[in-house]
């Protein structure tokens, strides 16, 4: 919920920020399914 209020009032300024959030969610996710991989 509070992201969901941080992107509504964030207009278009932090637009840009927005798609480097994602791309970082996007590499830890990705680390974590490696890590995952490696321990079976």
């Amino acid at each position: 919920m509070k992201h969901d209020l941080k992107i509504r009032r964030s207009g278009g300024g932090e637009g840009v920020i927005t798609p480097f959030f994602f791309a970082m969610v996007l590499k830890l996710l990705f680390k974590y399914s490696v890590d995952e991989q490696s321990e079976q």
